[in-house]
């Protein structure tokens, strides 16, 4: 039975989008694994700065009489800002407690751009320059303090050149949830941005409902839903939620075909976004645009259809696969096989067996 110090940069009681999903999943899968986990969480913001360092103190304070069989922290998706969050990295690398880093979004690795898709003003370019400095600094920690460095896939170990880098299996789950028998929506659950893809998805369901009637349903954060383009709040066909739990566990009974229109470019072409897996755990065949390691899982396991990156393509994807029922069974059949191969427990027994190396 393995002790385990882990460390997540997020309150695990405030989990809702699917990065910050990650670590509860991850903390389930080592509880079930029947590791013994002393968790040190809580929100690394400047606005919940005292109660984050006073959980540093706690784990501070119990490292000093017990020594666990390793540690492993989920990154935060901005650099670590409180010092005694790296100082505690530093002790625990000192009692020669062997340390796994899941290293999420590396985003200063790909330019002004990936921050900022228009001209930049001149608070912008300081702004990225200081968080250009706060990731260095991380990887200065890293290099130095950690010994195996996680990555989310085989296309990430080229961005993040550590010493010891090592791809994850994707984290899935099954779930219990019957979609409905007559299920004939599409749905589409995440960011409203250039980098989601969000001009492709409605680009191609104005062109799908030219001559059809197919309803999307658009789930996405409460705050994100005023960058819907105006042109599109009109339509009958799309249904815009902003729900969680039991509520968007109703919105996907009632969908047919999930939607991944991500834009091609160096980041997305190597991530493998929890949300494909999500749609995996209700039986959705996926419609994809063909950024790389999506792609490549997509075709591993036959799940899916994969389009170009542009709405005509992408439209005439959704239609193939929502008109011809052999291949939207099959699809089905697979997912459950794609699932076996790439749940959370998968994950963590790969975490185990590096760190206890």
């Amino acid at each position: 039975m393995k002790k385990v110090l882990y460390i997540t940069y997020n309150d695990m009681n405030s989990l809702f989008s699917g990065s910050k999903v990650r670590p509860k999943k991850m903390y389930d899968a080592l509880i079930k694994r029947g590791c013994i986990v002393q968790l040190l969480d809580g929100e690394a913001s400047k606005k919940n700065k005292q109660k984050r360092i006073e959980n540093i103190r706690k784990i501070d304070i119990w490292l000093d009489n017990n020594t666990p069989d390793f540690c492993y922290i989920e990154s935060p998706s901005d650099p670590i800002i409180f010092k005694e969050d790296r100082l505690l990295i530093k002790k625990i690398h000192k009692k020669g407690i062997k340390i796994g880093y899941f290293y999420r979004d590396a985003y200063y690795k790909f330019g002004k751009k990936f921050f900022f898709e228009d001209k930049l003003s001149l608070k912008q370019s300081l702004k990225f320059l200081y968080y250009k400095f706060l990731s260095w600094r991380d990887d200065m920690l890293i290099k130095k303090y950690v010994d195996v460095v996680f990555v989310a896939s085989p296309s990430a170990k080229k961005v993040y050149k550590y010493k010891d880098t090592i791809p994850l299996p994707p984290g899935g789950e099954y779930s219990n949830i019957k979609r409905d028998s007559n299920a004939k929506d599409l749905i589409y659950v995440g960011g409203i941005s250039n980098r989601y893809g969000i001009n492709t998805l409605l680009g191609a369901m104005k062109i799908i409902n030219e001559t059809r009637h197919i309803n999307l349903n658009l789930v996405c954060r409460k705050n994100e839903m005023f960058s819907i383009p105006q042109e599109y709040l009109q339509c009958e066909w799309l249904k815009i939620y902003n729900v969680s739990g039991k509520e968007l566990i109703k919105i996907y009974q009632k969908s047919k075909i999930a939607l991944m229109p991500l834009k091609v470019d160096v980041y997305n072409n190597m991530a493998l976004p929890i949300k494909l897996y999500e749609y995996l755990s209700y039986s959705l065949p996926i419609v994809s645009t063909n950024i790389t390691e999506v792609k490549a899982f997509i075709e591993k396991y036959n799940i899916g259809l994969v389009s170009t990156d542009n709405d005509q393509d992408f439209a005439l994807k959704i239609l193939e696969l929502y008109d011809d029922e052999k291949l939207y069974e099959l699809f089905v059949k697979n997912i459950k096989i794609a699932l076996d191969d790439n749940r959370w427990i998968n994950r963590v027994d790969k975490i185990i067996n590096e760190l206890s190396n």
